[in-house]
């Protein structure tokens, strides 16, 4: 008896269908590989890209801590400076030009010269 053609067509059409399966499961392994690959090598640059704002990042706040250190600094002098102008300001105020005798011109011119060698050495 010869076998019928409907089961070589049967076996082939199954041979067939096992090939597709296998050659449709390696390119769906082969596309999520490459789409790993390609997740990957994202991954890696948006570390590398966190990573420098982050050193960024601290680059400023230590820009601000040194300039908001700086500007106390400044405050201070500045203070310092006032008080060192207004003593010599107060005490050419407290003169009186009515009772003015040589002591009191002395005083004065005194005064005078610290205030012009403190602009001097402000201006320098």
């Amino acid at each position: 008896m010869i076998p019928s053609p409907w089961k070589y067509y049967a076996a082939a059409a199954g041979i067939l269908a096992i090939f597709l399966a296998a050659a449709g499961t390696y390119l769906y392994v082969d596309n999520l590989q490459r789409r790993l690959v390609r997740t990957s090598a994202q991954l890696v640059e948006e570390q590398i890209r966190r990573a420098q704002v982050e050193e960024t990042v601290r680059t400023l706040y230590q820009e601000r801590d040194e300039a908001v250190e700086r500007l106390e600094h400044l405050e201070r002098e500045n203070a310092r400076s006032d008080a060192e102008w207004l003593a010599p300001m107060d005490q050419i105020y407290s003169l009186e030009p009515e009772t003015a005798d040589d002591n009191s011109a002395a005083e004065f011119n005194r005064l005078n010269a610290d205030l012009n060698r403190m602009l001097e050495r402000q201006t320098r």
